[in-house]
């Protein structure tokens, strides 16, 4: 019998790539006899569940009305319950090893070291790498002697995996998403006397998807006469600043997140999708434009993008870094916008067929199950890892320090606002890092003006009395210099700074290997460790 498979959804059924991955994923094995299962929490704030059909053979366990898991303070005794019932209603079907795939949360991950711990016969995790992003590192190497397999999902990131962890390398596999491909590419009408229809799908934000960069190569494409509708289709954190510069450009709608059904009509109906991510691991969103027609420009991120687009065969790349500012990124997705037009309507026909003949050659959602259930029964067939009882295993810690914070972060800190003595500060981040190093503030006597932070539901609140505002704030508020502070969005966040006028930017960890080793946590409960830029 195959071995059955419980994935955990931290952030609900959002409209994330995450979420497209794991409902397909079961939906593919459940009709083959594989007893597959969701454990489905609250989506985050401002984001609403995606209407996603989801097969009638996969059990879906509903952790909505608990606290959201990025804010469970290391105590995780009130997801537990829920999570037992899910492994034992699936062993029970199967009689076997359940494989476990936590995502997103580091805790998410300790949910299921935790049980291994009270049931190690029943728990064999997978972890899956989604995203070019150090703390999916992190998460891998500090679970690694509890976890079966490794799956990157990218040719880049399954290579720093087997560099993360160089003794594991036959537990460590490369498998890319899977999309449902078009029966066909639908011909699109003649550019000629009409307006260039463009669109996006994903997530709202400005740390990962750089979301500003599309307004500014709409605002770019207006300056050089070329006409067109953007289309944002998705929620997230900066949604309501995307839609105040919506309602003052004509050119650019927001539409909120659809079920995948609608994504595919709304990309098969646009000539180009635009794509401005700082990283990605490997986009759904990009790889259903590919499977849909609508042809990708995007700027280049080191992870997934050379392995899906050649540039002018199936799509265009702009000549932008990941961490050049939105307005440079939003001018150069502008010049490629304008590139791809300049190659007429029968060579745009052609790279479309193109994309889809990859697409179902290699990136199907049906030979991505295939790879997935080798890796599932291999895993179930695997030794038992449990995580050792005497270390904790929730990620985040309260107090005495967390994975996400390096050893040294007081220090380096205690350091810089020495240097910064009568300097009026604004401090960027309001997460882990910050909390955890109240005391350092405290003690250099920081004149502190304000907490940054990207997310809009944030500002107007206050973190230890002091206003919490958006980063183009800072200097509005009288501050003359801006600290970073966290280590694992450091460089994303210092980029966003880059062209903020009259401050200057400091960070912490600028002589610190990309993938340093952070120091194990200890037993704690304060509020979390997630990956939110703080």
């Amino acid at each position: 019998m195959p071995a059955p498979l419980l994935i955990s959804l931290p952030h609900g059924l959002n409209a994330s790539g995450v979420t497209t991955w794991a409902v397909r994923l079961v939906n593919a094995l459940a009709p083959q006899g594989r007893a597959c299962a969701l454990v489905v929490h609250d989506e985050p704030p401002g984001q609403r569940a995606i209407d996603i059909p989801i097969h009638p053979g996969v059990e879906v366990f509903d952790a909505r009305a608990l606290p959201a898991l990025d804010a469970c303070d290391g105590d995780l005794s009130d997801y537990l319950p829920v999570y037992r019932v899910a492994l034992g209603v699936l062993a029970l079907r199967a009689g076997g090893p359940v494989v476990c795939m936590p995502n997103l949360l580091g805790d998410s991950y300790g949910l299921f070291a935790e049980l291994s711990q009270t049931t190690p016969d029943l728990v064999r995790t997978v972890a899956v790498h989604h995203a070019d992003l150090r703390y999916n590192d992190l998460l891998c190497t500090h679970y690694a002697g509890h976890l079966s397999a490794f799956v990157g999902v990218s040719g880049r990131l399954t290579d720093r995996l087997r560099s993360l962890l160089p003794a594991r390398g036959p537990d460590i596999y490369g498998v890319a998403h899977g999309v449902e491909p078009a029966p066909a590419v639908r011909p699109r009408e003649p550019l000629a006397g009409r307006a260039l229809r463009l669109i996006y799908t994903g997530r709202m934000d400005h740390e990962q998807k750089r979301i500003g960069a599309l307004v500014a190569m709409s605002d770019a494409l207006v300056a050089r006469a070329v006409p067109h509708e953007l289309a944002l289709l998705g929620d997230g954190p900066a949604g309501a600043e995307v839609d105040d510069a919506c309602a003052s450009r004509p050119s650019v709608r927001r539409l909120g997140p659809i079920d995948p059904a609608g994504v595919g009509a709304a990309l098969e109906r646009a000539d180009l999708f635009v794509l401005a991510s700082r990283y990605e691991g490997f986009s759904v969103s990009l790889l259903e434009a590919l499977a849909h027609g609508a042809l990708p420009v995007l700027t280049p991120s080191l992870s997934g993008t050379d392995q899906l687009v050649t540039d002018g065969r199936n799509g265009f790349l702009a000549d932008a870094t990941p961490h050049c500012p939105p307005g440079r990124a939003g001018s150069a997705l502008a010049s490629a916008v304008e590139r791809a037009i300049g190659a007429g309507d029968a060579a745009l026909h052609a790279a479309r067929e193109r994309a889809l003949d990859m697409v179902r050659a290699a990136y199907s959602a049906e030979v991505c199950a295939k790879r997935y259930a080798a890796i599932i029964d291999r895993a179930a067939r695997a030794p038992a890892r449990p995580w050792p009882r005497g270390r904790p295993a929730p990620f985040t810690g309260r107090g005495a320090g967390s994975a996400t914070v390096p050893h040294d972060a007081h220090q380096r800190l205690t350091r810089l606002l020495a240097r910064l003595r009568g300097r009026r500060l604004a401090v960027y981040g309001t997460g882990r890092h910050t909390i955890e190093l109240r005391d350092a503030f405290v003690r250099a006597g920081a004149d502190i003006a304000a907490f940054l932070d990207d997310d809009r539901a944030r500002h107007g609140h206050e973190l230890w009395g002091v206003p919490i505002v958006a980063p183009e704030h800072a200097a509005t508020l009288g501050a003359t210099d801006i600290v970073i502070s966290s280590w694992l969005h450091q460089d994303t966040m210092a980029s966003r700074c880059a062209a903020l006028p009259g401050v200057t930017v400091h960070t912490l960890y600028a002589d610190q290997p990309a993938r340093a080793k952070p120091r194990a946590p200890k037993p704690a409960t304060q509020r979390g460790a997630q990956p939110s830029p703080a």
